[in-house]
């Protein structure tokens, strides 16, 4: 018996040149058997066969259609969820201070319990702002040398040269200057030692004046 493989799965086929037919032992493949003009054998599918797998490719072509569809619907809800989370976080991290100040307005009781709820809003939002502005001074407050010293008179004359309304003197060297320039002109003409950084507030808490000793 001549041996030839199956187009399918690719296992030996036992070729009986007296039958018409050979089926493929694993995946039962039916295959007609013809000879050409050299009378070598040749596997054509049987029209069965050939119908049953076009049915098959239907079949599989439509579960890959709906598979498709159903993970695309699966992920355009993920998606959507995450974006409307996102837009949501965006829109409560961008709501201004004026906006909650309204909400409180409109959620106004008798009992005047709005307007402390404003006032201690007011005062939270000052703690915020002052602990903010104070807190890159603050760290270098005590015993510094003069390397460190660079991050608080850049710090300093950057905010002087944007921030006119809280303004900072440096007191150095029997210098008090509150000019960006003057203050990195301070900088550079300071000896390589230790020094004491010392803190002065306005009446609002914010830091006015810092003293190098």
């Amino acid at each position: 018996m001549e041996k030839l493989k199956c187009e399918s799965c690719g296992a030996n086929l036992e070729i009986d040149e007296n039958k018409e037919y050979a089926t493929c032992p694993y995946c039962n493949l039916k295959y007609k058997l013809k000879k050409d003009n050299n009378l070598n054998i040749k596997l054509e599918l049987d029209e069965d066969t050939k119908e049953t797998i076009k049915k098959g490719g239907k079949t599989l072509l439509k579960l890959g259609i709906s598979h498709f569809i159903i993970v695309s619907t699966i992920a355009i809800i993920v998606i959507g969820g995450i974006i409307f989370g996102i837009v949501k976080l965006f829109n409560t991290a961008t709501k201004t201070y004026e906006d909650t100040k309204k909400e409180i307005r409109e959620n106004k009781t008798n009992d005047s319990s709005s307007d402390n709820n404003l006032n201690e809003y007011d005062s939270m939002k000052q703690k915020i702002e002052v602990s903010s502005f104070n807190s890159k001074y603050e760290l270098y407050s005590g015993k510094q040398n003069k390397h460190l010293l660079k991050t608080i008179f850049d710090s300093v004359a950057t905010n002087n040269s944007k921030n006119i309304d809280k303004k900072i003197t440096i007191v150095c060297s029997g210098v008090h200057t509150s000019d960006p320039e003057e203050i990195t002109d301070l900088y550079d003409k300071l000896e390589d030692k230790e020094y004491e950084i010392k803190l002065d507030y306005d009446d609002n808490g914010y830091v006015n004046k810092i003293t190098i000793i």
